[in-house]
Formats: C-alpha cells, structure tokens, sequence
C-alpha cells in the first residue's frame, strides 16, 4: 500500500504534480470515498445529490478534473454512494476492484462511523493499491490523531482512525497559529511521536513505511 496525505483535492499544481504523476496512472480505477459530510447538512440522497452529483454537485467537478488531470477518465472513476443500498452490499466488491481510494475532506470521526456501517474497515486495512485523501481523509489513515480544536470541533481530543499508518501524527492546515503550536506540543507530551504539520500546499507520500515529505511540511519532534 502507498498512501498520499495531502490537505487540499487532488490538483495538477506545480508544487504536487511532478510527484503524484509516479503514482496516479491513466490505467488506474478510482474508488471515491464521500462518507466525511456533516451529518447535520446531509440527511438524504437529495442532500448527498447536492454535493456529489454528476450534473450539479458542489465538488463533483474539481475531484473529477484531479483525476483527469493525470489522464483517468470519467469511465473509471465510482463514487460510492452512501445512501444506496446496492453500493453497501457491494462495498467490498468496490473496493477490491479499485487501483486507488480516494477519500474527501470534511468530519474524520463522522467517516469513520460510515466505514464502519458499510463494514469496510478491514478492507480499507488490507487494500493493496493506493490511498489518497485530503484533510479529514488522511486524518483516518493514522491509527491515532489529534484533533485541535475548530469550527468543526470545540475540544482537543483523540480520534482512532484505520489501523494504516503508525509511528507519527499530523497537524491539518497548517498555519503556525499559537493554538497549533499547543496541540502539536501537546500530542509529543502524550505520546512521544513526531508531528508533521502539513500546509495546503504540503503533502506526506508513506511507501513501503518510508515518508517523503513534499511542498509545505513541518516536523516536529
């Protein structure tokens, strides 16, 4: 498995493209995983339609044109569907037949309780392709993460994602704030781990359990 963590939608960016060419081939089939929404804003298919559709979804454009950027075109790219019964029971199926996982930003904890209803976790763990995600979605790469407090979440907590990646932990949308710095410090005090702060325009490559760091990265020991 080789994950990419990143903090913006897939792009063909100077700062990202030389590098994420070597890992996102024409051939490739994409699963895309929507299951970070609110689940305040999203309560049915209409709502999900609004976000995801092909004719009018607010981010089904600008993840589409990523993926075409790289030359994969529409044909093989699925977005798995929350609110259909025919793409949970075939979830898993989904999975085994994608190249790479594609997961969106948005709530970690809330994606991680979808996972886990679609019963996808173990699949997710033992997938040999490639997984990308941005924001929430390398949050639930990491077996733990901190969470700094947002306009998403009031309090500094603990979230266990997939059992994927260990031995360090990430700071989302890095932008040197004083509350940032705490956290950060704060999970070193916990847990003894590096902290790779990672800006919008920063990305962690994790092959084979080595990490590349690329554009705007920060470790923090």
């Amino acid at each position: 498995m080789t994950n990419i963590l990143h903090m913006e939608s897939i792009s063909n960016e100077e700062w990202c493209f030389a590098t994420f060419k070597n890992y996102i081939h024409p051939t490739d089939k994409v699963l895309i995983i929507p299951f970070s929404f609110h689940q305040d804003e999203v309560h049915s298919q209409k709502d999900f339609d609004a976000l995801y559709h092909p004719d009018f979804g607010k981010y089904y454009a600008s993840i589409m044109n990523g993926f075409h950027h790289y030359g994969i075109p529409a044909s093989q790219i699925y977005w798995m569907n929350y609110f259909s019964a025919k793409d949970k029971a075939d979830a898993k199926q989904l999975v085994r037949n994608a190249d790479i996982i594609y997961f969106t930003g948005g709530l970690p904890d809330q994606l991680k309780e979808r996972l886990i209803e679609f019963d996808l976790v173990n699949s997710l763990e033992q997938f040999n392709g490639l997984i990308m995600d941005f924001s929430a979605g390398a949050m639930i790469q990491l077996h733990r993460v901190h969470m700094t407090p947002d306009e998403d979440y009031d309090h500094y907590f603990y979230m266990n994602g997939l059992n994927i990646l260990h031995g360090f932990d990430i700071e989302c949308h890095f932008e040197n704030t004083s509350l940032q710095q705490t956290a950060i410090q704060q999970a070193i005090n916990d847990y003894h781990l590096p902290v790779y702060a990672i800006g919008d325009k920063g990305a962690i490559i994790v092959e084979n359990g080595q990490l590349t760091c690329i554009g705007d990265v920060h470790l923090f020991l």
